[in-house]
């Protein structure tokens, strides 16, 4: 049965922020970071989930994987498909600066957004594409100067999900980082964590349920 022609219906949203490339135009100076939005109640609301931070554009890779449990009615599935996940780069000040009083806060350097339809269109549901992303900063229109673009892949998968499963992907990392943590090395500037923790996977769970649409 397709997931439109259910009354009442549940669904896991793996999504990942892979990496960016051609970003040899962007300013120097702090470290870089994807915010992630999507929408609840409606529209009038929206969740943000951040990356964890890197300081070289050159090699600007995050390979991080959020897991989201969604439930809703058959008019709020159809009412996301409308809708898109928006991307923003940005760019946060290093921790020597702020040290001196300086401020913490984010600097948007530009947008990309990917429509939720491309995924539950998909074969299989699930997608791995570069997103082109609109820069906000002078480029300088030099002449063959690539676009930046942030690879992101999304999984949906229809059906109940365990509380606190993880992806393989989130198994390596955790091994790699040698504890049951994120594997961001406490750089993901979350209160909360980067959003691999089983506690973060309940909290996300309830705050993004399409019901709420």
């Amino acid at each position: 049965m397709k997931p439109t022609q259910m009354a009442a219906s549940s669904f896991t949203c793996e999504l990942t922020i892979l990496r960016a490339e051609n970003m040899d135009s962007l300013p120097e100076g702090g470290n870089l970071f994807v915010r992630c939005y999507l929408s609840a109640a409606g529209k009038k609301e929206r969740i943000h989930l951040d990356t964890r931070l890197v300081d070289d554009p050159a090699a600007c890779s995050w390979d991080q994987t959020f897991s989201i449990q969604c439930s809703g009615a058959e008019e709020s599935i159809d009412e996301l498909k409308q809708d898109s996940l928006i991307l923003e780069l940005r760019r946060k000040r290093r921790v020597r600066a702020t040290l001196l009083g300086g401020s913490s806060s984010s600097k948007l350097l530009g947008r990309a957004e990917v429509p939720w339809r491309t995924a539950f269109n998909s074969p299989d549901m699930e997608i791995e594409n570069w997103v082109p992303v609109v820069p906000l900063w002078d480029s300088g229109n030099k002449e063959g100067v690539k676009p930046p673009y942030i690879r992101v892949a999304l999984k949906l998968r229809f059906g109940p999900a365990k509380a606190g499963e993880i992806s393989a992907r989130q198994q390596k990392r955790r091994k790699r980082a040698g504890e049951s943590g994120c594997g961001c090395e406490r750089r993901c500037d979350q209160p909360w964590g980067c959003g691999n923790g089983e506690e973060y996977y309940h909290a996300f769970a309830m705050a993004a349920a399409l019901e709420a649409l």
